[in-house]
C-alpha cells in the first residue's frame, strides 16, 4: 500500500473515530438518567447497533493502521511478517468476542 493511501485511511478513520465518539457521548449523557432496562432498549435499536458497529470496526481499522506504521517503521520483513500475522489473529479474536455482545451473531 502506498504511503499516501495509508495516510488518508488514516485521516479518514481518524475523523470518523471522533464522529462516532461524538454521538456516543451525547447518547450517554442523554441516557444517563435511564434505568437499565431502558438503556438497553435504546442500544437494541438498528440504529444504535450500527453506530456500536461502525464504532468498533472503525476503531480495529484505526489500530491495524498504527500497528501497520509501528511494524514498518521498526521490524525487518520476517519478524514484521509475523507481528502482522498475530495482528489480524488478535483483530479476529476480538471481532468474535465482540459480535455477541451487540447482538449481532445467532
Amino acid at each position: 500500500m502506498k504511503p499516501s493511501t495509508k495516510w488518508n485511511l488514516h485521516r479518514m478513520s481518524s475523523l470518523t473515530l471522533i464522529f462516532l465518539t461524538l454521538v456516543f457521548v451525547i447518547f450517554f449523557f442523554s441516557n444517563f438518567q435511564l434505568n437499565q432496562i431502558e438503556v438497553q432498549n435504546n442500544l437494541s435499536k438498528p440504529l444504535a447497533k450500527f453506530l456500536l458497529l461502525g464504532f468498533f470496526f472503525n476503531a480495529l481499522l484505526h489500530a491495524r493502521l498504527e500497528l501497520w506504521s509501528i511494524y514498518d517503521d521498526y521490524f525487518k520483513n520476517k519478524i514484521k511478517k509475523i507481528f502482522q500475522i498475530s495482528t489480524y489473529l488478535v483483530l479476529i479474536i476480538l471481532t468474535v468476542m465482540v459480535l455477541p455482545i451487540i447482538g449481532l451473531s445467532a
